[in-house]
């Protein structure tokens, strides 16, 4: 069976060593003493489960036109050890990830080397909020009608976004972006020209290493500078559908 981590990181990691998540980024209620390498059964559930993924997903990946690179590894569970395996049936019945059974999530107990890594860049992907995702305990008490159970406590017990992916490109390693050489001719002329330049930084996180000027070269006009995408990767290709989309801005009908 092949398991699935995504990571926003896009260096490649050769061997995940087991570890406590700290507080920040686990979930409500999650096991805060077993060392663990996170994983899941499909890429939907990684994103899904990922501390930057779920509620925040959208947030931290949707660039328009084009998206965040994410780095995604696979795990051959038969190279894996059973009893290092932790499956999320058992996370869920005893309290440790409250959405595993929803997230397919897996914990690996021991040091685990990556059987295949690769970039996407997401397509096509929607989201839903779900309210049915409790403590098993108290999915018990409510198949068994107990009437004590406090019904506020139990929606924000139980709320969380899940993301389905239906569609991404690989993106092969020399595309990954970091500093972007900018040199596009473009159409506009006067102050949307001078525009411009601030409109494509404010895409991006700001960076003492991004600077865009407008320059003039044989009666043509042409967008030129660095653009600083290490915190924020994307395809390098898809620069000029950043730039088209900012100059169609311009011009909404």
């Amino acid at each position: 069976m092949i398991m699935y981590h995504a990571s926003l990181d896009l260096d490649i990691v050769e061997e995940f060593v087991p570890r406590v998540p700290s507080q920040a980024i686990r979930c409500l209620d999650e096991d805060g003493t077993i060392k663990r390498v996170c994983v899941t059964s499909s890429i939907s559930g990684a994103l899904t489960a990922a501390p930057w993924g779920g509620s925040s997903f959208a947030e931290n990946i949707d660039l328009y036109p084009v998206n965040r690179l994410i780095r995604i590894y696979e795990f051959d569970t038969e190279k894996i050890s059973n009893d290092s395996i932790v499956g999320p049936e058992y996370l869920y019945k005893s309290d440790l990830v409250r959405d595993a059974e929803i997230t397919g999530e897996h914990w690996i107990t021991e040091p685990v080397k990556p059987t295949k890594t690769y970039l996407i860049k997401p397509t096509s992907y929607c989201d839903n909020y779900v309210e049915d995702n409790i403590s098993y305990e108290n999915q018990q008490r409510l198949l068994n009608e107990d009437l004590t159970l406090d019904a506020e406590n139990l929606l924000y017990e139980g709320s969380f976004t899940r993301v389905y992916l239906h569609d991404y490109e690989i993106v092969e390693e020399e595309f990954r972006s970091s500093l972007m050489k900018v040199d596009l001719p473009i159409t506009l002329s006067g102050i949307r020209a001078e525009l411009l330049p601030i409109d494509v930084i404010s895409l991006f996180p700001y960076s003492p290493m991004t600077y865009l000027d407008i320059e003039t070269r044989e009666d043509k006009t042409y967008l030129v500078g660095i653009v600083d995408t290490r915190t924020r990767e994307v395809d390098s290709r898809d620069i000029q559908a950043l730039v088209d989309s900012c100059i169609d801005s311009y011009n909404p009908f």
